[in-house]
């Protein structure tokens, strides 16, 4: 229930009312008075500060930052072992390489120089070889010769009927035949037999039947002859 008061009483000394309202301006003029009053909107929104950042994003760019010095880091890294390791490494082979290829050439140059003096020994050889054919040559055609003028020597003994001169020229035909019959042997050993067996029968016939010996000494010619053939010596 609500509580009903009773209304004052005036007390002695208050002013009546109404004199106070006289006194006191009007309210509409006072309200002219007064600024305007700006409503607040309904629904506005305030936009966040320019500079304000959300702790994601700072965490993002300080992370870009440590990547960014590793980053640098790294290639320095990479900078500082390219010019310490492997840039001498790479100049050395490079270095290595050149004196490769240098060795290379020099050996090339030195075999072909190698093939040239073997080239040349070869033909030394060949020429020293030909050579003593040809020494080889002149001392059986010597040898040949000497037993010729042996049997002539003989011959012309037997003629003047001197047997002991034609003995003694048939003896030295059987040392100037021994030289020849070395080199005759190698090449018709028994070529060598019949002329060698041909001169000792002219030695056994010489004292007996100087004729017959005279005889022998012809067909000994002409075997000589066929020596002569054998060695090459035509």
């Amino acid at each position: 229930m609500a509580t009903i008061y009773p209304p004052l009483e005036p007390q002695p000394g208050d002013e009546p009312r109404e004199e106070l309202r006289e006194d006191l301006p009007p309210v509409e003029e006072k309200a002219a008075e007064l600024p305007p009053v700006v409503e607040p909107a309904e629904t506005q929104t305030i936009p966040p500060p320019p500079h304000s950042e959300s702790r994601f994003n700072r965490f993002m760019r300080g992370l870009l930052r440590v990547l960014l010095v590793i980053v640098l880091l790294f290639g320095a890294g990479m900078l500082t072992t390219y010019f310490t390791l492997y840039r001498p490494l790479q100049q050395q082979a490079a270095q290595d390489r050149a004196a490769l290829e240098q060795a290379q050439r020099d050996r090339s140059s030195a075999e072909s120089q190698l093939g040239e003096l073997e080239g040349r020994v070869k033909s030394m050889q060949t020429q020293v070889e030909q050579a003593q054919v040809d020494v080889e040559n002149a001392r059986n055609r010597a040898a040949l010769q000497t037993v010729r003028t042996d049997l002539a020597n003989a011959r012309l003994a037997l003629a003047n009927k001197d047997g002991a001169a034609a003995r003694t020229a048939l003896v030295q035909a059987q040392n100037d035949l021994a030289q020849l019959l070395p080199a005759l042997n190698k090449v018709d050993e028994a070529l060598g037999k019949s002329v060698s067996g041909r001169l000792e029968v002219v030695l056994n016939e010489l004292n007996r039947d100087p004729t017959t010996a005279i005889s022998d000494m012809d067909i000994l010619a002409r075997n000589l002859e066929q020596v002569e053939e054998k060695l090459g010596l035509k």
